[in-house]
């Protein structure tokens, strides 16, 4: 155990920075970085996911009926 050096506490080594202790916090940079624009791409781009998806369903299902009784030649077409 020490003194620390700015107040006389004793000083425990947690805080030393000879034991890895705490260090002066930099300020960040600024940054240009628009929460609401981050989310509104957060939802743009999970509605764009759920579309695939559904297209994607409706796709397999329509390409499981190609060559059945149910094949159309508007079947075909959407395809």
């Amino acid at each position: 155990m020490s003194l620390s050096r700015s107040n006389n506490f004793p000083d425990y080594g947690s805080t030393d920075s000879r034991y890895g202790g705490t260090r002066p916090v930099r300020p960040q940079p600024k940054s240009n970085f628009d929460i609401t624009l981050y989310h509104q791409l957060c939802d743009d781009i999970s509605c764009n996911i759920f579309s695939i998806n559904n297209n994607v369903t409706a796709l397999e299902k329509a390409s499981k009926e190609v060559g059945t009784q149910s094949d159309t030649p508007l079947l075909r077409e959407k395809m």
